[in-house]
């Protein structure tokens, strides 16, 4: 590290303020996450007395550049101590990471739902559902960039965030989809 990083870091607690500025934009992000994700699973008729776990991790832990993300488990009558997980986040990629992001230098940046042991049949039920429907025509279908054999989730259900004030309307087209389609097909599933 050279004496130049450090003495820019240190003049007028520059450090400081960068740190301070990431905590307060992944704290206010995770309220929000945590906001969406409990509505969701209120909408989709799941027990929300759960507890979310949050993080926020940079990219030295995945293929992502960032993930902010909340997480609980999907609870009903029908399994109370199932262990699907919803998944609520927004996650930063290289563009070369999704097929229908833009070829620009610049991160790709989505608000994204998945359930970790989630169904497979259910999640190709619901990306054939969802395309085959026009209202949905802002949802894409990605791979999980989380892979991990504990908390697999057989894809992501997102929406592209190229705008900062898209942002709470993202969320609410994800729950009404969750709560529309995601919730319908797990429940169907269950009852055959």
């Amino acid at each position: 590290m050279s004496d130049d990083i450090i003495t820019t870091g240190l003049e007028t607690d520059r450090y400081l303020k960068a740190r301070q500025l990431a905590h307060d934009f992944e704290t206010t992000l995770l309220d929000t996450l945590e906001t969406t994700g409990r509505e969701m699973l209120r909408s989709a008729g799941y027990d929300t007395d759960v507890t979310f776990r949050d993080k926020a991790l940079g990219p030295e832990y995945t293929a992502t550049l960032a993930t902010i993300r909340t997480e609980a488990p999907i609870r009903h009558d029908a399994a109370p101590d199932a262990n699907t997980k919803l998944n609520v986040g927004v996650e930063w990629v290289t563009p070369d990471t999704i097929d229908d992001a833009p070829t620009d230098d610049g991160a790709y940046a989505y608000v994204q739902y998945k359930l970790q042991n989630g169904s497979q049949t259910v999640y190709d039920t619901v990306r054939n559902a969802t395309t085959a429907d026009d209202s949905w025509s802002d949802i894409r279908f990605y791979d999980d960039q989380w892979y991990s054999p504990q908390k697999h989730a057989p894809g992501i259900v997102a929406i592209p965030l190229t705008d900062s004030e898209a942002l709470d309307e993202h969320f609410t087209t994800l729950q009404h989809h969750f709560t529309n389609v995601y919730a319908p097909a797990i429940k169907q599933s269950i009852d055959l």
